[in-house]
């Protein structure tokens, strides 16, 4: 299989047509043979302070092999004998993607974070001394622009909750924006753990034997060695990602369980056919590749993150990585890496079993639910007792609560009319004797309007003005903590002030996306923002099939789509003839 299309040709319509052509260009087979794969594996396994992972390293090894057999231009980066850097990960992207790619497969293995809303960071080898992490969303979004038609990301990695250790690691996209026009890949998103969990790894025998229990079954069943992998109903097109995610759904939870851990992949696969297949079934020997006997879950112990604090830390051997190589490079040698080396000579108490590390997560995700339901409750309580108007006679008006604003700003069409001295603010025409699309004989509001509100203090705040709604800002000395709309036909909004406090006390979730979303349905005058949330929530999981049904919901009640949802949407517009 050839990896670069230098040189190459595609076949023309009359050549497809021919006979012998026929035979060359088959529709499964042609998308395989002329099709530029990329692919870049990451295996960050000594990220001090936390615990080594060697099975991070041997998973990068174990994928890069792998799609070198496919065909893969491929680039493996582990920390084996240097620290992996975000300007190695750069590079290594800009140049996998220089010369074009129909698709790049991401691989990272190691150690992670999440925010627990929309975020995922990928911790590289150094990332407690620099506190940045590479953040997985804004590096998906910034590959919109790289000329990508098929996106594979796989992350092996904790979603750990950050918490005061971690709370100051900021996100970094690693890389520029692309030079093409942005365009939607189609995408398969391989996440080894729910939100909030940790991925678990399994020592062997030998370092070699090591191995991430969400990236060992992959590559077992990438290489052909679980027939449960292959495609059931196509079996001779071999593994695809309809098949591979059904096995790893089911097999990932028993392997863990094995050792007494808990781990349920979280997976989208949104590759179509025929360009979904993964390894062909004309590449896997017959015989079938026997995969390493795991070991015996009474012999070893699963490795998580570690202690935050570095205390009895699980480090590599001489010579093993970057931190214990017998003559680092001066640049290398930090503190990390006296960490590093003191960990592995220093004795220290038992380490803490299985049980004790997932109760350890228990713990620390009920404390961080119990701090947000405080914010939560905090903030519902505000909402409800903040006074604001119910109705205006020109069908729609805002108010403020928490500041004082000196004019507001909708464009030819409408002005901001104070309503009185508790911040309430009427929309109505700018000349009433003229007559547009936005009005119906002066009175009510028809269609949606851009408003600005310029604030007492000289900060500008934006959002829109929607027929039969009115809008409430909530402000603080940073800006607006909530922007909530109200249906003048039904005044009060529990459900979406429960989901502004959720999201004001960072508990809002992407597996609430769908309950969001639900409350759209059938609902003639339902908050927007409820669906722009949802939105959010479905593009940070690559889910844009779900956006596009969030805007359906709006059109289908008669409402307007929401700006955000079809930014996120990438949905098609034009300019009719009532503006």
């Amino acid at each position: 299989m050839q990896s670069r299309l230098t040189g190459v040709r595609f076949p023309t319509k009359l050549e497809l047509k021919s006979k012998s052509s026929r035979r060359i260009y088959d529709p499964y087979i042609f998308w395989e043979k002329l099709m530029r794969q990329v692919c870049l594996a990451i295996g960050v396994g000594d990220a001090p302070p936390l615990d080594y992972l060697r099975g991070a390293v041997n998973g990068a090894h174990a994928i890069s092999d792998w799609a070198r057999a496919q065909g893969y231009d491929t680039r493996l980066l582990t920390d084996e004998h240097e620290p992996v850097e975000f300007e190695h990960v750069a590079t290594a992207l800009n140049a996998l993607l220089a010369g074009g790619a129909e698709r790049l497969l991401l691989y990272f293995a190691g150690h992670g974070l999440s925010t627990g809303v929309a975020e995922d960071l990928w911790l590289l080898s150094q990332w407690d001394r620099k506190r940045r992490g590479v953040s997985v969303s804004l590096l998906r979004n910034r590959l919109m622009r790289y000329g990508i038609d098929q996106l594979v990301l796989v992350s092996d990695a904790c979603r750990t909750l950050i918490d005061a250790n971690t709370s100051d690691v900021t996100s970094d996209p690693v890389i520029d924006p692309g030079p093409f026009d942005e365009r939607m890949p189609q995408w398969d998103l391989w996440f080894a753990a729910s939100p909030s969990r940790a991925a678990w790894m399994i020592p062997g025998r030998v370092p070699a034997e090591s191995r991430c229990v969400f990236s060992g079954l992959l590559a077992e069943a990438l290489v052909g060695s679980h027939q449960a992998a292959f495609d059931q109903q196509s079996p001779t097109s071999g593994i695809s990602n309809h098949s591979l995610a059904n096995f790893l759904e089911d097999a990932v939870p028993k392997v863990a369980a094995r050792y007494g851990a808990t781990l349920k992949p979280v997976i989208q696969t949104a590759i179509r056919p025929p360009r979904n297949i993964y390894t062909p079934a004309q590449s896997v020997p017959p015989t079938h590749p026997q995969a390493i006997p795991w070991p015996d879950p009474q012999a070893v112990r699963v490795a998580g993150m570690g202690r935050p604090d570095g205390s009895d830390r699980v480090a590599p051997l001489p010579d093993e990585s970057w931190t214990t190589r017998r003559t680092p490079s001066l640049e290398t040698i930090d503190r990390n890496t006296t960490l590093g080396a003191t960990a592995a000579r220093a004795p220290s108490a038992p380490r803490p079993g299985l049980a004790a590390i997932i109760a350890s997560d228990d713990v620390a995700i009920a404390r961080a639910d119990e701090a947000q339901a405080q914010v939560v409750g905090a903030a519902m309580a505000a909402f409800q007792t903040e006074g604001r108007p119910e109705h205006f006679e020109t069908g729609a008006g805002f108010s403020l609560s928490g500041a004082v604003a000196v004019r507001g700003l909708l464009g030819p069409p409408a002005i901001a009319q104070s309503a009185g001295p508790r911040g309430w603010w009427r929309i109505e025409p700018d000349d009433p004797a003229f007559r547009d699309p936005w009005w119906t004989d002066h009175f009510p509001l028809r269609q949606p309007l851009p408003l600005l509100v310029e604030l007492q203090d000289g900060r500008w705040i934006g959002a829109a003005a929607l027929p039969r709604f009115v809008l409430t800002f909530t402000l603080n000395e940073v800006g607006a903590q909530a922007v909530i709309y109200r249906s003048m036909e039904m005044p009060y909004a529990p459900e979406t002030e429960q989901v502004m406090a959720s999201l004001r006390a960072g508990a809002l979730r992407r597996e609430q996306a769908p309950a969001l979303v639900s409350q759209l349905r059938g609902a003639k005058h339902v908050d927007p923002m409820l669906g722009v949330l949802a939105a959010y929530l479905h593009e940070a999981m690559g889910d844009i099939a779900n956006v596009h049904r969030t805007a359906y919901y709006f059109a289908e009640c008669g409402e307007p789509i929401p700006f955000d949802i079809a930014l996120l949407g990438r949905l098609a517009a034009r300019l009719d003839a009532d503006g």
